[in-house]
């Protein structure tokens, strides 16, 4: 294996977790609660972000998002997305809040 094939496996470990991906999936949107839901990922692969970087939204509302922008759509529902992360994070290790 090269050192490319290397660091592309490497990435992709940090990236993908499929057992996460399904448990964030049953969540319900952080916003209106529908279920099933998908994952926003509050920080993009391309400035470092990882799985566990991400929150449920339904798609309206995470389509709303890259539509409006993430700023304004953390201002109309009134919540900080780096700290649902965290949460979320949280909750899937076990952790209460």
């Amino acid at each position: 294996m090269n050192k490319r094939q290397r660091l592309a496996e490497r990435y992709a470990k940090a990236w993908h977790s499929p057992e996460r991906c399904a448990w964030m999936k049953a969540q319900p949107c952080l916003v209106c609660g529908k279920v099933p839901s998908e994952q926003h990922h509050v920080i993009p692969r391309s400035r470092g972000g990882t799985y566990r970087d991400t929150v449920p939204l339904c798609q309206a509302h995470h389509s709303e998002g890259h539509t409006r922008g993430w700023l304004t759509f953390q201002e109309r529902y009134g919540v900080d997305l780096d700290l649902e992360a965290v949460a979320y994070d949280g909750l899937w290790r076990g952790e209460e809040l």
